[in-house]
């Protein structure tokens, strides 16, 4: 009797064996595939800076400072004795022959750089003429002409990276019609201060 208990165990065992995974039989093999990826992307970057638009006198008048930048009066646009592209707006840094856009934008109505000089505000318009050696066009139905790509209303000023940083170079409109505007070309900046708006810089490519 106790021979077979011990026969039975060992037969048990060995189907216990069996049942386990893992316990197989040797000289099996598995296979799997993978990727290995490196991504080199276009490198693009456009650093700003503070736009210069000049000093002037307490009794000077907003008619001074358009007569310096330009100025805008209803549909008339009167070029500045600055000229279209004495204002530095800051660089741009894009692969050579990579495509980009640019825009600009102050905190005035859509987009216009806003001063507040004593007590009334004056909206001035942005444009781009050149970034680098290259000139930019007039964008089509811009109120300035000859001043270059229009940045208000979502205008972009477009071109093309050389590998190296170029610089932008454009002009700022004094435009008293502007929706927002409420100082005249004949009201005086009366003021001493040295008057800031904030500047965004968008550049896609």
């Amino acid at each position: 009797m106790i021979k077979n208990f011990k026969n039975l165990s060992g037969a048990a065992l060995a189907l216990a064996l069996a049942a386990l995974p893992g316990v197989a039989h040797a000289g099996g093999s598995a296979a799997a595939s993978g990727t290995a990826t490196l991504t080199v992307i276009n490198q693009c970057s456009v650093s700003g800076t503070t736009v210069d638009l000049g000093s002037y006198l307490t009794t000077n008048t907003w008619g001074t400072v358009g007569a310096k930048l330009g100025q805008l009066v209803g549909t008339t646009y009167t070029a500045g004795t600055n000229g279209p592209d004495a204002l530095n707006f800051g660089t741009i840094n894009c692969d050579d022959k990579l495509g980009y856009n640019l825009a600009i934008a102050g905190t005035g109505t859509t987009g216009a750089i806003k001063l507040t000089i004593n007590g009334k505000v004056m909206q001035l318009l942005m444009a781009v003429k050149k970034i680098g050696a290259s000139p930019i066009g007039d964008s089509a139905g811009t109120p300035l002409p000859g001043t270059g790509a229009y940045l208000l209303n979502g205008g972009k000023a477009g071109g093309t990276g050389t590998g190296a940083a170029q610089s932008i170079f454009g002009s700022v409109t004094v435009s008293p019609g502007t929706t927002g505007s409420t100082a005249a070309l004949t009201d005086q900046l009366g003021v001493a201060n040295t008057y800031t708006d904030s500047l965004t810089y968008t550049l896609s490519f």
